[in-house]
């Protein structure tokens, strides 16, 4: 879970809040990705080295966290 200080923000309508991000992982995947069209635009699969350039600063962080932990070959992408 990612929160505290350094996930304050101001939304350019002037928004003020505080975001939480809570993070997943799995080896385990089945069935179909499902946009809740009230929630994202598009649901994708990335392997690592596929992700965009530009992501969100708060999910590059929760991203650079968890590829930096020692994972065996051949999972989660590597």
């Amino acid at each position: 879970m990612y929160s505290g200080k350094k996930y304050f923000i101001v939304a350019a309508n002037g928004d003020q809040f505080y975001s939480v991000t809570i993070a997943y992982s799995t080896t385990e995947v089945s069935g179909d990705l499902k946009v809740d069209k009230a929630e994202s635009i598009q649901c994708k699969y990335f392997f690592r080295e596929e992700f965009p350039v530009y992501i969100v600063k708060s999910h590059r962080e929760v991203l650079d966290e968890f590829f930096s932990e020692k994972k065996p070959p051949n999972q989660f992408g590597n």
